[in-house]
């Protein structure tokens, strides 16, 4: 069981059913550790004292932000962005395909030691693969 992504769970759920059952227009919510407990019986989780005090914190700030999203007013006519397409508006790109020229990679030789092409580019590693200099499992393995 994967410890920090149950938390992460439980803060959202715990959060939000506090949020939704305790809270009154103009009024605070102040967490105890008691309303923790109850949300780790509900949830069927189980955290230890210190856990329950560093959640405390979170969880009101947590609220705060919710309040913020829920007072945030979008009309009807603003659309929900279902896709993201980065081309700009009225951007024309060629429709002629063209033979793709490859820049040379110029004279590259195998260096001494091979982390050193850790930050060698893609052209001098594919160059020093075709010379038959290095193999993919070196550079793998490196």
């Amino acid at each position: 069981m994967n410890k920090s992504r149950d938390m992460v769970i439980f803060l959202l759920i715990f959060s939000g059913l506090a949020f939704f059952f305790t809270k009154k227009k103009g009024t605070t919510v102040h967490f105890r550790k008691n309303s923790i407990k109850q949300a780790e019986q509900l949830s069927g989780l189980q955290f230890e004292t210190t856990e329950r005090k560093l959640m405390m914190e979170d969880l009101s700030g947590n609220l705060e932000n919710y309040e913020s999203i829920r007072n945030l007013k979008i009309p009807n006519s603003v659309q929900p962005s279902i896709q993201f397409n980065p081309v700009p508006i009225g951007a024309q790109f060629d429709k002629i395909r063209r033979q793709i020229r490859w820049s040379p990679a110029g004279e590259v030789s195998r260096p001494d030691n091979l982390e050193e092409l850790a930050f060698a580019s893609v052209a001098q590693l594919a160059e020093l693969i075709r010379t038959r200099q290095v193999n993919s499992t070196e550079l793998t393995k490196m």
